[in-house]
């Protein structure tokens, strides 16, 4: 197992902010792409029915990945905050300082994927082609994953159990490979996707792991035995959001081509509910640390809010140029989106103005 130094996580930050030009908050209107977008959806709200029925205003905007933002994860202490491109760039921002870097680049190819661990300690990557890599964010160090030529290949998505023993990796042939965090050893690999993994998803205590695939299918996983508990193989696209409430008794998913969000009950494999209320195709959810309310964003950039104990909206939306990543913050108290044009948002949580400050 290879080891290279690197220079990451909090002390790296610290030690980058005298040598390094840092990527600021800056506005947008440098990216023509992001100023149509914008009028886009404003003009939809001044000239056709606007279903905001209350706005609120970013608190900031982070500019540092050169394209669209794929995925956007917070560190568990809230201070940190990664976001990766679809050109396949991380940026890790420190938030207290409103400052983002470049992780350095380990191995030939950029970022596609990225997960925190539960104790904040290491940051795992994975890309196309090399292998998956934990950065020691302490210890300054990286280690790669693998146990035969490409089996730790063409990673779509990873996921940290809970108790941040066990990582999960979607990979591009469809297989999940799961590995042991302390000893770098592989653990029995669960195969039933007959095409890539498109998106994981740990339950909060961690005996069950939902994942879905480019076979337009969603399986939950029982790991104490390896084996499928149900599939939900209705979905019309390759692409599904998932999320699951913090009571781990409901797994919400969002079909990539579809504006309604279904609610399934994860001990009987049942749906639950089905939600509308977007105003298009919904491409990301989130539900907040608390259970209380589920946000899902569409292609065209407005996020919409559940109550997840009635069911009924919240009226309340959130604008952006595209946004196709959320991600609310482990103390609840912000929501970042990702946006096609580049661009980070950070929004208080609950916005002010909405009755539930």
């Amino acid at each position: 197992m290879s080891r290279d130094s690197i220079e990451t996580g909090g002390e790296w930050i610290a030690s980058r902010r005298a040598k390094a030009r840092p990527i600021r908050l800056a506005l947008v209107s440098w990216q023509v792409a992001a100023f149509l977008g914008l009028t886009f959806v404003g003009a939809t709200c001044l000239f056709g029915e606007c279903p905001c029925s209350l706005m609120a205003r970013a608190r900031a905007t982070l500019v540092g990945n050169a394209g669209a933002v794929r995925s956007v994860a917070f560190a568990p202490d809230g201070a940190t905050l990664a976001a990766v491109g679809f050109d396949d760039s991380l940026v890790l921002w420190d938030l207290p300082t409103e400052q983002g870097y470049s992780l350095p680049q380990v191995g030939p190819d950029q970022v596609r994927c990225v997960a925190f661990s539960p104790d904040g300690k290491t940051l795992a990557a994975g890309s196309r082609t090399t292998a998956v890599t934990l950065h020691d964010l302490a210890a300054r160090q990286s280690r790669t994953l693998h146990d035969a030529p490409g089996a730790t290949r063409g990673a779509a998505c990873l996921a940290f159990a809970p108790d941040g023993a066990d990582l999960a990796v979607g990979q591009e042939d469809g297989r999940i490979t799961r590995w042991d965090v302390a000893t770098g050893q592989p653990r029995p690999t669960l195969a039933g996707h007959t095409s890539f993994v498109a998106a994981l998803a740990f339950a909060p205590d961690g005996t069950v792991l939902a994942s879905a695939g480019g076979d337009c299918a969603v399986r939950l996983w029982d790991l104490a035995t390896g084996r499928e508990r149900f599939a939900i193989r209705d979905q019309m696209s390759p692409s599904v959001a998932l999320a699951f409430a913090p009571d781990g008794r409901l797994l919400v998913l969002a079909d990539l081509v579809s504006p309604v969000i279904r609610l399934w009950d994860v001990a009987t494999g049942s749906e639950r509910a089905a939600l509308r209320g977007s105003t298009g195709d919904v491409v990301a959810v989130a539900v907040s640390p608390d259970g209380t309310t589920l946000a899902a964003a569409d292609f065209r950039g407005v996020v919409a809010f559940w109550d997840l104990a009635t069911l009924q909206p919240r009226p309340l939306r959130l604008k952006h140029a595209g946004v196709h990543a959320l991600a609310f913050a482990p103390g609840g108290r912000t929501l970042a989106t990702g946006g096609f044009d580049g661009t980070v948002h950070l929004w208080d949580w609950p916005p002010a103005g909405t009755g539930r400050e």
